[in-house]
Parts: C-alpha cells; structure tokens; sequence
C-alpha cells in the first residue's frame, strides 16, 4: 500500500515592495539567475553581493533580478536544528553591511521533471504531476524543470511557528500517479 503524499507548499521570499525590503545582486559576473543553485556555482566562490533596493532586512532575502532568495543565520540554524532535509546553504558576504549574515539558499532534492507543465502554464490546472517515485519524501524538493522551491508542511509549520519574516507560502498540490 502506498504511503500518504504529504501536504506540500510553495516558499518563496515576498514580493511586497510596500513594506521596503531589502533586495540583493550578486556581483559574480558568472552567475545565471535563471538556473538553479548548487553547491557548483559561481556563487559559492564568488559570494558577495550588495544591496541593491529596500530599507528592511528580513528573515529571507530576494535577489533584485530573480527568485532566488538567501536566509538569516536565523533560519539556517533552525532547518540545521531542526534536521529539515533536502537543502543545503553556503555563507555570503553583504559588501555594503559587513555585519549582516546570510548564507544562499538551494534545494539540493531535484525530483522529476513536470508532466502536465503545458497545462500548469495555460492555468488549465493547479495540481503537479511527476514520477512520485523520484522524491524521496525529503522537507524540500524542487523539479528538474523548475526553480519552484516546494516544501513539506512540516516546513511550513516550522516556519510560521517560528514567525520568519518576508516568506510567503502557497499550497502546492500533487497528484497521486502511483498505480
């Protein structure tokens, strides 16, 4: 018998500009906002990045030119505490605020690749469908084809539980494939 799929969500840093948060750019002139992170990128190496708009510093930071987002030493000793799996983080360097801590986030679970990504594009439908048997059951996982980070709501409970700031959370529904 199959095993439960686990409710799972969306995490991304929010988009508000009312609030003025900050945004950071990555001087690393290598580095392609439009492919994932891993521990292989430019980034790793060439990690300084500087403060590009915003007045507020938060839990998560976004990336001024793409989705990509960094935590708080906050945040990364909780997952760490916490053993939450399937991500991984490296430390950078803020050139404008020496002082501040934050390490870029990435998922480092990449399951199978979207199915039905023409229907989820054409918003014929809410729900993701891939090869299940590709996620291990690990807290964070994104897909071969995506840049979606999708946690467990295990996470998600953490998270709010915890009061990060500057994240948002959208439910992310999956379909249960296995025969």
């Amino acid at each position: 018998m199959n095993k439960k799929i686990p409710k799972t969500y969306q995490l991304s840093a929010k988009l508000s500009y009312g609030r003025s948060p900050i945004k950071i750019q990555s001087l690393c002139s290598r580095f392609n906002g439009l492919e994932p992170i891993t521990i292989r990128s430019p980034l790793v190496n060439a990690n300084q990045f500087k403060v590009d708009s915003g007045k507020k510093w938060y839990d998560l930071l976004q990336f001024a030119d793409c989705f990509h987002f960094v935590i708080s030493r906050k945040v990364k000793e909780l997952l760490e505490e916490e053993g939450i799996t399937g991500w991984n983080s490296f430390p950078i360097e803020i050139i404008d605020e020496p002082t501040k801590d934050y390490h870029s986030f990435f998922v480092n679970t990449i399951v199978g690749k979207l199915t039905n990504l023409e229907a989820l594009n054409a918003y014929e439908t809410e729900v993701h469908e891939f090869d299940l048997s590709s996620w291990e059951g690990t807290d964070f996982f994104s897909h071969e084809d995506s840049l979606n980070i999708i946690c467990t709501e295990k996470v998600k409970t953490l998270l709010e539980l915890k009061k990060v700031s500057n994240m948002e959370i959208q439910e992310y529904l999956i379909k249960d494939n296995r025969a």
